[in-house]
Formats: structure tokens, sequence, C-alpha cells
């Protein structure tokens, strides 16, 4: 199953390693795969959207219904603002746009948690740590750890 997932994570890579890979591009597939795995997402916050409805509805409300219009523009508006100001984008999409910088301390970050796993071989690194749940989850709260210290970022993982 994690070689549907390593397919889909890397489809803008090669499939497989071979020895011009650093170290650091096989930790950047790692999170990738992990992230596809577990279908982490980025929350992305759309406030302005979530306020422009709300205003809309309120105003809406109110010349159509007067005071009682009001307060059902306001209720309506509240629900639909409320509901739109959330979206979720990949975190597999995330990574490929964040600066350079961050990727390399974000991967930093892992090598320091694999120090006594990391090899060469990408795929026999995801075997252990797909197979090993403790692991994969150490790594699931770091990266969310990162990105929501780091980048103020928050990730949701999808169940």
């Amino acid at each position: 199953m994690w070689l549907n997932v390593f397919v889909s994570a890397i489809s803008n890579g090669p499939v497989f390693t071979d020895r011009t890979m650093t170290l650091q591009d096989n930790i950047m597939q790692l999170i990738k795969i992990v992230a596809a795995e577990e279908e982490l997402q980025v929350v992305v916050k759309k406030t302005t959207t979530g306020a422009i409805i709300g205003v809309v509805s309120i105003a809406a409300g109110s010349l159509l219904g007067g005071i009682p219009g009001l307060i059902i523009g306001a209720a309506v508006g509240g629900v639909l603002g409320y509901n739109m100001s959330e979206g979720y984008k990949s975190l597999t999409d995330t990574l490929n746009n964040i600066h350079p910088e961050m990727k390399v301390k974000l991967c930093n970050a892992v090598i320091q948690l694999l120090k006594d796993l990391v090899c060469l071989a990408l795929d026999i690194l995801v075997e252990r740590v797909l197979g090993d749940t403790i692991l994969k989850n150490t790594i699931i709260n770091l990266i969310k750890s990162f990105f929501n210290n780091k980048l103020n970022m928050k990730i949701k993982q999808r169940f």
C-alpha cells in the first residue's frame, strides 16, 4: 500500500532513489509519503471571504425583513461565514511551496529524530517508518509542531 502512496506523493520526482539523491531529499520524500498516507492537510484560513458573506447576509436580511430580517440575516450569515472561512490544502502541495530554508529546517528536525535509523535507501526508510506506528506518529507530531510553531499553520489529520 505504501508504494501507491509513495508514487502519488512524489509524482514530480523519481520513484526510486539513486546515489545522487541527498539525505535531505530522501527525508523530504519520506515526509511527503507520511503526509499522503495519513492525509495530512494544512488549514487555510479565508477570514475575508467569511466576513464578506456575513456582512452581505446581514445587509440583505435587514433590507428585506427589517429587524427580524437583520436577526435572521446575522444568524444565517454567521453560519455561512464560519463554514466558508476554513479550507484545506494537502500538506504535500504546501511542502512544494514553502521557502527552501524552511524545508531544510524541517528535514533537519526529522533527521535528528531518525538519527539512528537514517539510511540512504529511501524505500527501506519508508518501510521502517510506516511499519512502526510509534515512530510514524512521532514524525507526524513533529510535522504538526513545526508547521504550527515555525510557519504559523495548523495541520489537520483526516480519519
